[in-house]
């Protein structure tokens, strides 16, 4: 089984949101997360190479390649070098936002 994070974020919940640990340890390393818009909104998503035990405030978060700062439409992005937390940070959601994380495991 997968390891996957599934949430959704009401209309007019806005701002940085609490990030979804990964495990940087799985090789090879594979996560892939999908934003789904409900309606209309505005978001980035985000990525950190921060211990897990840090606080989302004290990381240093980066843009997804893919849906960095600004993107208005659903999309994915897959990360395939290991990271440790995602996070999506919105401007603005009209009527909700889907966040979906999948990362594969290791087959022995």
């Amino acid at each position: 089984m997968a390891l996957s994070h599934y949430l959704t974020y009401a209309g007019a919940v806005t701002g940085a949101q609490p990030s979804l640990n990964l495990d940087p340890s799985i090789s090879p390393f594979t996560v892939t997360a999908a934003v789904f818009l409900v309606s209309t909104g505005t978001y980035g998503l985000e990525y950190t190479l921060d211990p897990i035990d840090t606080a989302d405030a004290s990381c240093r978060w980066f843009p997804a390649s893919q849906l960095p700062t600004g993107t208005t439409a659903s999309g994915t992005q897959t990360f395939t070098a290991p990271i440790t937390k995602v996070r999506i940070n919105i401007a603005a959601n009209a009527t909700g936002i889907e966040l979906k994380t999948l990362q594969g495991f290791t087959q022995n």
